[in-house]
């Protein structure tokens, strides 16, 4: 078995009880202090600030609840009564770096034990419990070396390809400006050129089949679309009694006009469907292309209109008579066709790209799993 084979390089399997002192952090989250001397540990990892401290020491930080992150932290802190604090009790047997690479790669382990329907927590239990495999303190300071290096290599991976990810964005958003800043064009209001709506004002009748009603939350800010696969129903007879302009079909944009305004989605008509009134309805005439009105609404100056006129504090909104005033350029039809195909094509490219870099990043936490697995499986 996998532990005979520790036992046959020297190496043994202790409870974690066993090897370390367990505690945990006193203080309510609201004990943070803004201008605070020292961290204060909650359950995000990332610390707040707090005025005094509770604990001096080397540890590792493990948040007991939401989101059970692990932190290793040398020094003065504070904690939230959730966020266990695990010091090694003789740092000659048990190596603190060591213990933090191991409770790094059984976090998952953790978050499967985890209990609680609303807030998932771990118990005291789960840790004292938990298997370390313990070879020597000078092979437990080999397996952190050689992981803080393999560790370090992996980050500039994952840096290089995050900055890939944010200028394949940004060369996209500098493409999108320059296709709409021909000054020559003339501006025409939206309201002369698009039919404005919005979805129904009364609360529909939930059933459990029928048609798709969308809310703002279905839909993704980042692709622009609709996501049905979490949508409530509507009857039939309601949604057949629905004006004509509240039933979006194909060449329709809809944008939201509430909380995260200015979103747009462009209809393909693959779909029936109906939607709320926090979301608006424009219906281009046919002297504008609905690809051409999508890709407009994406740029800055689009963004800007919106925040201009958006009101309201908590759930800011854009009132369907302002967005009729938004100003569009509009150059002849065959000109918005030949914008619209360069924006589709440069959007597949960089669509093809952010994959590629998405998964690189993917990649370098697999990797970062697999070295943990096989550190731990004394393999390294």
């Amino acid at each position: 078995s996998k532990n005979e084979e520790m036992m046959k390089k020297d190496w043994t399997i202790k409870k974690l009880g066993e090897l370390c002192r367990i505690r945990t952090g006193k203080l309510d989250a609201n004990a943070a202090s803004p201008n605070g001397k020292y961290p204060f540990f909650t359950c995000s990892i990332t610390p707040l600030k707090i005025d005094s401290f509770s604990f001096d020491c080397e540890c590792v930080l493990v948040a007991g609840n939401g989101d059970l992150n692990v932190k290793y932290y040398e020094g003065k802190f504070d904690a939230y009564q959730r966020t266990y604090i695990i010091e090694s009790l003789d740092k000659s047997l048990l190596d603190v770096k060591y213990l933090y690479l191991f409770l790094s790669s059984y976090i998952d382990t953790l978050r499967k034990q985890a209990i609680g329907a609303i807030i998932k927590y771990i118990k005291l239990g789960n840790l004292t419990d938990a298997n370390l495999p313990l070879p020597s303190l000078e092979e437990q300071k080999r397996i952190v070396a050689v992981l803080d290096k393999k560790f370090a290599q992996i980050e500039t991976l994952k840096t290089a390809a995050e900055k890939n990810l944010q200028n394949t964005k940004q060369l996209f958003q500098a493409e999108l400006e320059k296709a709409f800043s021909n000054t020559s064009w003339e501006k025409k209001q939206l309201g002369d050129y698009c039919e404005v709506t919005d979805g129904d004002h009364m609360p529909p009748p939930k059933s459990k089949t029928g048609y798709p009603f969308i809310t703002i939350s279905n839909i993704d800010k980042d692709l622009y679309k609709i996501n049905f696969e979490d949508t409530f129903f509507v009857p039939e007879d309601y949604f057949k009694n629905l004006k004509d302009n509240r039933k979006p079909k194909k060449g329709d944009v809809l944008y939201t006009v509430t909380g995260s305004y200015g979103i747009p989605v462009l209809i393909n008509g693959e779909k029936e469907f109906c939607f709320q009134r926090h979301i608006g309805l424009l219906r281009p005439n046919s002297s504008l292309s609905s690809e051409y009105l999508f890709y407009w609404i994406l740029t800055p100056k689009a963004k800007s209109l919106a925040d201009e006129v958006a009101t309201g504090t908590a759930q800011r909104t854009v009132s369907l008579g302002s967005l009729r005033t938004f100003e569009i350029p509009l150059p002849p039809l065959e000109e918005q066709k030949n914008i619209v195909a360069h924006l589709d094509s440069l959007s597949e490219k960089v669509h093809q790209l952010e994959e590629i870099y998405t998964k690189q990043l993917a990649n370098c936490d697999e990797l970062k799993q697999s070295l943990l697995q096989k550190a731990f499986e004394g393999e390294l």
